[in-house]
């Protein structure tokens, strides 16, 4: 009795003591905001976008021009070469009315007002206050916001997909697909796997739900050519396209994505040789428990597995995984999820305090999310071939005999036997018998 209270006691403080934490956190975060200036990497992605929306702006190809080198020296703010999606400097035009600094911060309140539509789409009423903490006070939220990067922005359109195949919408569903490839490598890992059937879709490939679905996809995708064209018009569209493959094929692609990346390329070179194998048994089972009917837990899966394997990114661009993060602590909080979540929560500790960490968290943490999710059926599994979709060799498997309905009716009848002569032993408080 002393250990339960005792453990009582300890959840109440945890339920009062975090949200003021989190509450703390999310307030320095702000004062780190608000105090520094652009250097140090604050604010280089969003002046770089900044400079790029003003270019265009005053009618000049940003991909094309040394115009804006010029208005990043003017500003005195950072130009490094515009190698976002061309859709996203005709979105980020409006911001170019402000001032850098104006601007700068109204962007990140517009990353963290995402941020929170995702928690109020997602999450059950009784915990979003919990949960709209946790979003704007964890490590991708403050990275995005500290750099400038528009990771926002696929995050919402994931956490709405997410929504619409909930709801059986395969148009939204699609539509929201195509949207979140404005960031195209997160796209591919967090936005995709949605389509693993998809409500609406399965049976055969022309069912109304499938045309829907691919409907909305090309409406996504139209929007974004829309707005790149309109930025750099149809002869500019192959020059940023060889700039954006010269950029990823170039040794300092390589070395960013080794040294702050969110996939298993951020880690040692021995422990990447150790959990590579693991992440590709784990991709197989997941495809073979949910080959037919994929569930919301074989979908959170994929996107975790198919962030691991992303041979370019940084740690900021995990925050397209917190819609599915969210999905995977509702259905399986504890103990686990608890420190996928203080892996997460690590990194803007470690920014505030200016102090390095030794290690990557993000793709510990990753890891660690995909065990929690797959090991109920490696348990449940026996340890053969079969684990993976295969049988064992020299055996046949034959179609399974429907059950005899006669075999089940005999079983209910002798079930309702054995409840009424239970009831009959039955003692209620004033010691009458029920028969």
């Amino acid at each position: 009795m002393a250990n339960g209270s005792y453990s009582c006691r300890a959840r109440v403080l945890c339920s009062m003591l975090l949200p003021a934490a989190l509450a703390t956190l999310f307030v320095c975060e702000w004062v780190v905001l608000l105090t520094r200036s652009f250097g140090g990497g604050m604010g280089q992605d969003f002046t770089t976008l900044y400079v790029a929306a003003l270019a265009w702006r005053h009618g000049v190809d940003p991909y094309a021009s040394a115009l804006p080198a010029h208005l990043a020296a003017a500003l005195g703010v950072r130009w490094q070469g515009e190698l976002e999606l061309p859709a996203l400097p005709a979105l980020a035009a409006p911001l170019t009315l402000l001032p850098p600094r104006a601007a700068f911060l109204l962007y990140a309140l517009l990353q963290q007002a995402l941020a929170l539509g995702g928690v109020r789409l997602l999450v059950p009423a009784g915990r979003r206050r919990m949960a709209a903490l946790l979003a704007l006070a964890s490590a991708p939220t403050f990275l995005v916001c500290y750099y400038g990067q528009s990771g926002a922005l696929a995050a919402a359109a994931v956490a709405l997909g997410w929504w619409a195949r909930r709801h059986h919408r395969p148009a939204l569903l699609g539509l929201c697909v195509g949207l979140a490839l404005c960031k195209p490598q997160l796209g591919a890992c967090v936005a995709l796997p949605l389509l693993w059937g998809a409500p609406g879709t399965r049976g055969t490939p022309a069912t109304p739900g499938t045309w829907r679905l691919l409907g909305g996809l090309a409406m996504g995708l139209g929007v974004l050519l829309a707005l790149s064209l309109l930025v750099v018009g149809p002869t500019g569209l192959p020059p940023y396209l060889r700039l954006a493959h010269d950029f990823g094929a170039s040794a300092q692609a390589a070395a960013e994505a080794a040294a702050d990346g969110l996939g298993l390329a951020a880690l040692p070179h021995g422990l990447q040789l150790v959990a590579l194998p693991l992440v590709v048994a784990a991709g197989l089972l997941v495809i073979r428990r949910g080959r037919r009917s994929p569930t919301e837990g074989d979908v959170v899966t994929a996107c975790a597995l198919l962030a691991l394997l992303l041979p370019y990114s940084h740690q900021y661009d995990s925050i397209a995984l917190l819609p599915a993060l969210g999905l995977a602590w509702q259905a399986r909080p504890g103990r686990g999820m608890a420190l996928v979540a203080l892996l997460v929560l690590s990194v803007p500790l470690a920014a505030l305090l200016s102090a390095p960490l030794p290690f990557r968290p993000l793709p510990l943490a990753l890891l660690l999310w995909v065990g929690l999710q797959v090991s109920p059926n490696i348990l449940r599994q026996p340890w053969s071939p079969s684990v993976f979709g295969a049988s064992r060799p020299g055996t046949v498997t034959g179609p399974r005999r429907p059950p005899d309905p006669h075999v089940g009716r005999t079983a209910r009848r002798g079930a309702e036997g054995q409840n009424r002569n239970d009831c009959r032993h039955l003692v209620v408080r004033g010691g009458a018998v029920l028969d």
